[in-house]
C-alpha cells in the first residue's frame, strides 16, 4: 500500500514537471477551450428573461476576485522567477505577503479567473470539465514545485508547509500583513 502511494506521488511529480515546462502555454489552450460548444449554465427556462445577468454578475465577481488575489500577491511579495530552463527554481523561499496566508495564491487567483470566465461564457462544459482539468494540472505542478522546494530548503520548507495551507487563504493576520508591508502598485500593473 505504501509503495502504491509513493508510486502515485512520483507519477504526479512527473506530470507536474511536464506541465511546469509548458505552463505558459496552458493558459492559451484553456482560453481557447471557451470556444467548445456547451450547454448553458444559466438558461431562460431556469432563470427567466434576464438569465444572462446571472452569468455576467457571478462570472465578473469571481474573475475580479481572482485578479485581486493575484494583484495583492504581486504587489506585496512577488516571486521574481519561479522556474529556470523549464524546471521549478527558486533563489529563496518567499513566505511573506499573501504567501504567509496561502502557499499558492497566484494559482488560486488563476483558477478563479478561469472559473469566472467560464461562468461569463455561460459554459457548463467549461466549468465542469475544463476547470477541473486545469485544477488537476495545477495540483501536479504544485507537487513538482513542492518536491523541489522540500529538497532545496528542507526543514525550513517543511515548517512553512505545516503553517500555511496549499490552496485555502487564511485571513488571520491579513491586516498585519498589509500594515507591515509596502504595496508596489507599479509591479502589479506591469505584471
Amino acid at each position: 500500500m505504501l509503495y502504491c502511494i509513493f508510486d502515485d506521488l512520483i507519477c504526479m511529480i512527473t506530470i507536474g514537471n511536464f506541465f511546469f515546462k509548458y505552463r505558459n502555454w496552458i493558459f492559451i489552450l484553456f482560453y481557447a477551450a471557451l470556444f467548445i460548444p456547451s450547454w448553458p449554465l444559466f438558461s431562460k427556462q431556469q432563470f427567466g428573461e434576464h438569465y444572462y445577468y446571472w452569468s455576467i454578475t457571478i462570472g465578473l465577481i469571481i474573475t475580479i476576485l481572482g485578479q485581486l488575489i493575484r494583484g495583492l500577491t504581486i504587489g506585496l511579495a512577488y516571486i521574481v522567477r519561479g522556474g529556470k530552463e523549464g524546471k521549478p527554481y527558486a533563489e529563496g523561499l518567499i513566505t511573506e505577503g499573501i504567501f504567509n496566508h496561502c502557499r499558492n495564491p497566484l494559482y488560486v487567483g488563476n483558477i478563479l479567473m478561469l472559473l469566472g470566465i467560464g461562468i461569463l461564457d455561460n459554459s457548463m462544459v467549461y466549468v465542469f470539465v475544463i476547470v477541473p482539468l486545469f485544477i488537476f494540472i495545477y495540483q501536479a505542478i504544485i507537487m513538482a514545485e513542492e518536491n523541489f522546494l522540500q529538497r532545496k530548503f528542507g526543514s525550513i520548507y517543511d515548517a512553512y508547509r505545516k503553517k500555511v495551507n496549499r490552496w485555502l487563504i487564511n485571513f488571520n493576520g491579513i491586516n498585519d500583513t498589509f500594515r507591515n508591508m509596502k504595496f508596489n502598485w507599479r509591479r502589479w500593473i506591469l505584471k
